[in-house]
């Protein structure tokens, strides 16, 4: 399996169980498709949809589940992508794949997944020894300076 089919695969097992409850797993593709920056989002979709397209022909995930890629333009606007966000969980993706979004995008799309997960306020309340604060504090190793419960809610921020 190349190097870009792993972290693909990988994020379609984090979700083993609601995968065996249905017969195709979805991942949301997120990126900008439009505008300036339309030709790295096409390209890096054309690499997922490869990915997911060759996973498929090897017999999918688990015991079979085939993943099905759902598309969302970005348009390289981070209120875009929170719409785009939750219209693919409104489509019942499991996991999102971004590439070349900007970082204000990528910010968005992590605080919306953490919102989604009632992570957003401990999160943004987390502090480290260093005075960072919020998503750029250190929580530790494996998340050590967490609680089971914080640990638990980023895993599912993390689905």
């Amino acid at each position: 399996m190349t190097s870009f089919l792993k972290p693909l695969a990988a994020a379609a097992l984090l979700c083993a169980s609601a995968a065996q409850a249905q017969d195709t797993f979805k991942i949301a593709y997120i990126d900008p498709l439009s505008g300036p920056f339309a030709n790295v989002g096409e390209l890096m979709l054309t690499h997922t949809q490869f990915a997911v397209e060759d996973i498929n022909a090897k017999g999918g995930v688990l015991k079979g589940t085939k993943l099905q890629l759902l598309q969302f333009d970005s348009k390289l606007s981070a209120q875009e992508s929170q719409s785009a966000l939750q219209a693919a969980i409104d489509q019942g993706a499991r996991a999102i794949v971004t590439g070349g979004s900007g970082s204000s995008v990528v910010t968005a799309l992590v605080q919306a997944a953490a919102r989604q997960a009632h992570a957003h306020d401990f999160i943004a309340a987390l502090c480290d020894w260093k005075g960072r604060t919020g998503y750029d504090a250190h929580a530790g190793e494996r998340g050590v300076k967490l609680s089971g419960g914080q640990r638990q809610r980023i895993a599912i921020a993390r689905v």
